[in-house]
């Protein structure tokens, strides 16, 4: 990865045990912290028999977790923290962000 003489701010690159490969980027002067996950997977992968398979799965996210159990609790915790959540499904990705105020 090629990175600016300018740029101060650190950056590190993981893979995840399943494959998902993380770039992680600290920017000590900033007044959020945030995420972003793009997943190879969009509307092109829909199967013919369940087209909108991508997008409605991009909406299941919001509706609960193991860590945020019932639905918009995800959302609550951002909204509390000064953030937003948002994502879109294209047709080869789908990506989710979130960011919330640095404590």
């Amino acid at each position: 990865m090629k990175i600016s003489t300018n740029d101060n701010r650190a950056y590190r690159t993981l893979t995840l045990d399943n494959g998902l490969k993380v770039l992680l980027v600290h920017d000590q002067d900033s007044a959020k912290a945030a995420a972003s996950m793009a997943v190879n997977a969009g509307h092109f992968d829909d199967p013919l028999d369940r087209q909108g398979l991508a997008h409605f799965l991009e909406h299941m996210l919001f509706l609960g977790t193991d860590l945020y159990p019932e639905s918009g609790s995800f959302n609550n915790f951002v909204s509390q923290s000064g953030g937003n959540t948002n994502a879109w499904t294209g047709t080869e990705h789908t990506c989710y962000f979130f960011d919330i105020n640095n404590h």
